[in-house]
């Protein structure tokens, strides 16, 4: 692994993490909304299995598959944890891995502009 490819491994795992606690408090937000369990345990559960996935993943540079994964996983553990249809999960699942999906183009390019601010003049 070149040391490019290891620091942009180090920065998405960075994002991965606060796109991890920031996903949490978004899905507890929209289970709460939608009148489904809003604990912070359950929203914890299904966070934490994207959060090892994208890790996963982004280490074996596959970030579709990751997208494919994550949507599935997401489905059947949203299903399980609120016990609820197939669908009802899916639509859930969706919604808030498009808001996380932002959160985390947000947060990435941020990083990086941060980055490149700060290690370009010495190079």
């Amino acid at each position: 692994m070149t040391p490019e490819e290891l620091a942009t491994f180090i920065a998405l795992v960075i994002v991965y993490l606060i796109v991890f606690f920031v996903g949490t408090a978004i899905t507890q937000w929209y289970a709460g909304r939608r009148k489904w369990d809003n604990k912070f345990s359950t929203a914890f559960v299904v966070n934490l299995l994207w959060l090892i996935f994208n890790i996963l993943f982004s280490f074996l540079l596959i970030w579709w598959l990751s997208l494919i994964v994550n949507l599935i996983v997401g489905v059947l553990v949203v299903k399980v944890m609120y016990n609820k249809e197939f669908f009802e999960s899916f639509w859930f699942v969706i919604v808030v891995l498009i808001v996380m999906f932002f959160v985390y183009l947000i947060l990435f390019f941020l990083l990086v502009a941060t980055l490149v601010v700060l290690i370009l003049p010495f190079l």
